[in-house]
This record gives structure tokens, C-alpha cells and sequence, in this order.
């Protein structure tokens, strides 16, 4: 019998195709503000980046624990980073070319 999990656990990572477009951003460390929305969008957390402009404007987007902002400028850890969107379940995303 499969076991339930626990809606706290974090997920199994998952790999996501990332647009040339953001890597850079990615790769320098950071996520800026102008790139986030797109990227929870390419993630699945969001249907678009309209709606996660919205839901960062209402205060509905943590990054590791920490309420984003418009002006928010999210500085990648090494472990990668958890994202909550609203009440969904934290996702993480790491850099699978930094994985050991």
C-alpha cells in the first residue's frame, strides 16, 4: 500500500526546462525582480505571470520562509530554494548543475 504524505514534506525534486533567457539571471545567483513572475510561471505555480505579479502583489509568495515583494530580489542558496505560492505546498528548485 502507498504511504500519504505529509502535505509539509517538500516534493521530489522535480527537472524543469528553463528558458536561456533566465539562466543567466539564475547562474549569477539572484532572481530579479522582473524575472520571478516568469519563472513561477515555467515552474506550474502559477498559470501565468500575470497572476503571479497579482499574487506577489497581494503578499501570497514566500521564498524560503520570507514574504515577497515587487521589489524583492531573491538571492539563490545553495540547496536551492522553497517557493510557497498562496496555501499550495512548497516546491524546490535547485540548480541541477551544482548538484553533487
Amino acid at each position: 500500500m502507498p504511504r500519504s504524505t505529509d502535505r509539509r514534506e517538500l516534493p521530489d525534486e522535480v527537472q524543469i526546462v528553463i528558458p536561456e533567457s533566465l539562466l543567466e539571471a539564475l547562474r549569477a545567483g539572484v532572481i530579479p525582480p522582473n524575472v520571478l513572475p516568469t519563472l513561477l510561471e515555467i515552474l506550474g505555480v502559477v498559470s501565468s505571470a500575470s497572476e503571479a505579479h497579482r499574487l506577489i502583489r497581494d503578499g501570497a509568495v514566500e521564498i524560503d520562509g520570507q514574504t515577497v515583494t515587487v521589489d524583492s530580489v531573491v538571492a539563490l542558496q545553495k540547496g536551492g530554494i522553497i517557493v510557497r505560492v498562496r496555501k499550495d505546498g512548497p516546491r524546490r528548485i535547485v540548480d541541477a548543475d551544482k548538484q553533487s
